[in-house]
């Protein structure tokens, strides 16, 4: 073999060697964009739920708080219900623009800032919307019992330990004190 041959040699081992690297980095590429799609997959209908979600709890608060806005208690419920109705559909929204401004076909860096903006939002800001949510499950039914509801006829046990606790005198006192303070508030303001 001459030095031309070993030459020529050579140059065509490097030419295979940095397409393979090429493929080999294309391959890498398109495996982590099919990654974070497989990701992001469930992320478009989810807010697109969010987002009706949203809208339906708004309506339905503007709805009840325009029907009572003469009680204070029920007018600040239903205005609390209708700005988390709006914070709900915000957030939506904004994911739902983050998530459509992906284009993988834009330099990866580019790609890498809205995914760094989109992980930001989904770890500081919507958790905190699920807060008024987890409390009205947490305290709703509470209050519901603080307003007078019965137990079902199901619970026969509940039922028998809340007449034993309600028997008790200071526990009649704050009862009726809390009825007083909830029929001042239902009560219509002239």
């Amino acid at each position: 073999m001459e030095l031309d041959e070993l030459k020529l040699a050579w140059h065509s081992m490097e030419r295979r060697l940095e397409r393979q690297q090429a493929l080999n980095l294309q391959l890498l590429a398109e495996s982590r964009i099919d990654k974070a799609k497989r990701h992001l997959r469930w992320l478009l209908p989810g807010q697109c739920a969010q987002l009706a979600l949203g809208v339906l709890v708004t309506v339905l608060s503007a709805r009840f708080w325009i029907a009572n806005h003469e009680v204070p208690l029920l007018l600040v419920a239903g205005l609390a219900g209708h700005a988390w109705g709006v914070l709900v559909i915000c957030s939506a929204v904004v994911e739902l623009l983050l998530v459509t401004r992906i284009q993988y076909a834009q330099p990866v860096l580019t790609v890498q800032r809205y995914m760094a903006l989109l992980l930001r939002w989904r770890t500081r800001v919507a958790p905190w919307l699920g807060l008024p949510f987890l409390l009205a499950c947490m305290f709703g039914p509470t209050e519901l019992a603080a307003l007078g509801a019965p137990p079902a006829d199901a619970h026969g046990a509940l039922r028998a330990w809340q007449a034993r606790v309600l028997a008790r005198p200071a526990v009649q006192r704050e009862v009726e004190g809390m009825q007083r303070v909830v029929a001042e508030q239902l009560r219509p303001a002239s």
